[in-house]
This record gives C-alpha cells, structure tokens and sequence, in this order.
C-alpha cells in the first residue's frame, strides 16, 4: 500500500486488465478505465504545493510487496508471488509467498488477531485478489509441496491436474499449510 496520490499510468493499465478478465467473465458490460481518468484535481493540488507531480508519476517506490516475510523469515524477492495481511491496529504485513502468508494469516487467528482481509496474487492472472475468495491448487513443485491461489476456479483445476495435485477452498487451503501439505 501506498500514500502517493497520483495516479499512475501502470495502475490505470492493472484496472483495465481487471475490466477485460470481468468482462470476458461477464461479471461486467464494457468499461473504458481510461475515460475515466482524470488526475486535473490531484496536478492542481502538486501545484499549489510546489510538488513537481510528473517526477512523482514515474517513481513506483512502494508499490511493488517487498520487504522481509516475518513468518517465514526470508526476504520477498517475488512481489508477485507475495501476500500481504491487514491486521487491525498493526497494519499491513507482507509475506513472501501464498504458502508464508496462509500460514501467517493462520497464525494470527489462531493468536486471536483482528484481521481486516488478506490479499494475494492470481497465479495465472496476476491480478491481486482476496485470499478469502480464492482456489487453491495444491501440487509438487521441484519436488515440495506448493499452493498456488487463482482467481478461476477452471484455472486452478486446471494447475491442479498439471502438477498431480488438487483443488482446495480457502478453509482447506489454510489446513493444508498449517499441516505441513501446502
């Protein structure tokens, strides 16, 4: 998560991408993210300020996961395999992988945390997406057990078959990486 009020042409093109895959979903009609966008207010206030909006436009500091994975204990190398919690009072936590952040996330109900949500990225997609509202292939990667979250559930059948493993829900795919399977 970010404080930069501007509005990025990356982040205007990720929006689109999310009105394509809904709209060949047919969960939505056609929508043109880009007629929507109007950054006149947010240059307007850079200005009044003396802040140079076009530099801030190009920096994506913050933007990307990163940091160390508290749970696993390792740097995020792979922001787009990473995973971040909103806890209620300590804020956002990143973790390194679908597999860090449900054993986190486990954790932190199991310790009677507040969690507002988690997030993690599609795996075919690569879109951000609630870990709640997940599928879930569980498969052997390299020789170790991984999970994967998707989007679709066609797409995480799919990953299921692919690696000889199987579909799980939300609920399943905590037990699996609380077990030591996922």
């Amino acid at each position: 998560m970010t404080m930069d009020p501007t509005i990025k042409p990356q982040l205007v093109a990720d929006a689109a991408q999310d009105a394509a895959v809904l709209q060949k979903l047919g969960r939505m009609k056609e929508f043109y993210v880009k007629a929507w966008v109007n950054d006149s207010y947010v240059r307007k206030a850079y200005a009044e300020l003396g802040l140079d909006y076009d530099a801030q436009v190009k920096s994506l500091a913050n933007y990307e996961v990163s940091g160390e994975d508290g749970f696993c204990k390792v740097k995020i190398t792979e922001p787009r395999k990473a995973g971040e919690i909103w806890i209620e009072g300590e804020g956002i936590k990143a973790y390194s992988s679908p597999a860090c952040t449900l054993g986190a996330l486990a954790e932190l109900k199991g310790q009677g945390k507040k969690v507002a949500t988690a997030y993690l990225f599609d795996t075919a997609q690569g879109i951000k997406l609630f870990a709640s509202e997940a599928f879930y292939a569980s498969v052997t990667k390299d020789g170790k057990a991984d999970i994967q979250p998707f989007l679709l559930k066609k797409d995480a059948e799919a990953a299921a078959a692919a690696g000889g493993g199987k579909v799980l829900g939300f609920d399943d795919a905590l037990k699996s990486v609380t077990s030591g399977r996922g």
